[in-house]
């Protein structure tokens, strides 16, 4: 291209018409700023970004801190109440006695627990098997072994080694202990009058010596002999049945407490049970167990909560895993 053409060609370009009115201007504009305002600042989606993962963050910290403070609560509650139990031991909230039935042989035919609370008036009660092996030291031996219950009074130091037996079987501390013998536990009853005892249904056992006694639904009058023989009557069941059961025993033995603490007058108590072995004194124990007026009594059964063995080839009865610490709880747990 030769210099006149490239200069007419330059002056037709300059002469076009370029122009950018104010209306085209506010066209543009208005467009940036609506496209402006469609789309959120780099600030705002950087904030976005930021704080999702905080607040997901936040809500699993304050999930953790209610379910901590939780389980924290729970275990606390357990542990106040399981405190609670050990104070009421330390300091001697309640008081227990052990009272044992001893026979002609020195051997006891019956073992009744009792722990009472003279506060809440309230009274637990279970009774041990003769056949329970609980821990025993003979006399002059270190080894400790395991024996039936029914044989620690004859084998050892008494109405102490029985007291000590079954406290160290249950980790549990027994303030007294009353082992009476069986003829002078009858004459007692007699004393006060028969023992009313209600059944349900017609009832059949054998006695110690093999006696069959029969007892019949509704209401039994029961003399000292006849109370103490059911009381002593082996039972390993606490079901229903037509068999007397341990619900059967404990039941007619919360009835014989009731009959001795309404009607024997505690001053009398040593005088009628003069031989009885005891750390104590018996008119104190009877009228610490009166002045809780029955106003609750419970029975603790126990039969569930033993398996039979064999040991030397000898028979026993021993408590299941763990039963030992519930049974203790059941006796220390007041309404």
């Amino acid at each position: 291209m030769n210099e006149k053409d490239l200069e007419k060609s330059l002056n037709e370009f300059h002469n076009t018409d370029l122009s950018f009115t104010k209306e085209d201007r506010k066209k543009v504009f208005q467009k940036i700023e609506e496209e402006q305002m469609s789309k959120p600042t780099s600030f705002f989606r950087i904030f976005r970004q930021r704080t999702v993962p905080l607040m997901a963050m936040a809500v699993l910290l304050t999930l953790s801190i209610v379910l901590g403070y939780s389980l924290i609560g729970t275990e606390t509650a357990r542990n106040a109440d399981q405190s609670e139990k050990l104070t009421a031991m330390e300091q001697g909230q309640f008081s227990s006695l052990l009272l044992s039935l001893i026979n002609e042989d020195n051997m006891t035919d019956l073992n009744l627990l009792i722990t009472y609370d003279n506060q809440k008036g309230s009274i637990n009660m279970t009774s041990l098997p003769s056949e329970l092996a609980v821990p025993f030291t003979s006399q002059g031996e270190e080894l400790e072994s395991r024996e039936r219950l029914t044989h620690i009074f004859a084998y050892g130091n008494g109405g102490k080694s029985l007291k000590d037996a079954v406290s160290k079987a249950l980790d549990l501390p027994i303030d007294y202990y009353a082992a009476v013998k069986s003829d002078e536990f009858e004459a007692m009853l007699n004393t006060i009058g028969e023992t009313l005892y209600n059944l349900d249904e017609n009832k059949i056992l054998l006695s110690l010596d093999s006696e069959q006694i029969k007892l019949r639904k509704g209401t039994n009058y029961l003399d000292g002999h006849e109370a103490v023989a059911l009381m002593s009557a082996r039972s390993t069941s606490n079901e229903p049945s037509n068999d007397w059961n341990e619900r059967d025993r404990l039941g007619l033995a919360e009835e014989v407490l009731k009959n001795t603490l309404t009607h024997l007058p505690p001053k009398s108590a040593n005088a009628i049970l003069q031989s009885t072995e005891t750390n104590g004194d018996l008119s104190k124990i009877i009228s610490d167990l009166a002045s809780t007026k029955l106003n609750s009594l419970k029975t603790v059964l126990i039969a569930e909560k033993l398996d039979p063995v064999s040991i030397d080839s000898n028979y026993y009865l021993q408590f299941k895993e763990g039963a030992e610490e519930k049974i203790k709880d059941e006796l220390i747990s007041f309404d």
